[in-house]
């Protein structure tokens, strides 16, 4: 479509709009007609009506328009503003000691135990899916090293910090070494 067809078809659509906009008032008068009417026509007289006194819950309390939080506040508001922040105070910058360090806990659970000779146990533990078979003295999964049974719990040690935990076995009557 031409940019010429294109205007026509839009000054065509406005002219249907005003045809249709004069069918549906019904009367034809043009908006000037109107207008002069509506100015010639006489204002009926209103009469002025005094407003009702108010009931005494919707007066103002007086009292509580007063300002003198603001002065027991010591707030002048029309003194001079600092917008600045104020600077922070010194303090005395005390060093963090960080905490010792402690062996994590451990990734094993007891999984057995197994007596080759009297008084001589085999103890088995697991980790995942890897499985250990330990003799006291055995170092294994490169940091722990397995010492024995005390109190009826595994005793083992951390290598890298030399700390001793316990694993507990499980079952109320185990040997002691």
């Amino acid at each position: 479509m031409t940019p010429l067809r294109r205007r026509l078809a839009l000054y065509g659509l406005m002219f249907a709009c005003v045809v249709g906009a004069v069918a549906v008032n019904g009367k034809g008068d043009t908006a000037s007609d109107s207008v002069s009417e509506a100015v010639a026509a006489p204002r009926p007289q209103q009469k002025r009506v005094a407003p009702a006194p108010q009931p005494a819950a919707r007066q103002l309390d007086m009292a509580k328009l007063d300002r003198t939080f603001l002065a027991g506040r010591g707030v002048d508001p029309f003194g001079v503003k600092v917008w600045t922040a104020a600077p922070a105070p010194v303090t005395a910058v005390v060093p963090v000691v960080p905490a010792a360090p402690s062996a994590p806990p451990l990734p094993f659970t007891f999984a057995g135990k197994l007596e080759t000779e009297p008084g001589k146990w085999i103890i088995y533990l697991a980790k995942g899916t890897q499985s250990f078979a330990l003799s006291p003295g055995d170092t294994f999964d490169s940091n722990y090293r397995f010492d024995g049974i005390e109190n009826g719990r595994l005793a083992i040690v951390y290598l890298p910090l030399t700390t001793k935990q316990f694993l507990p076995l499980g079952t109320e009557n185990s040997e002691r070494k």
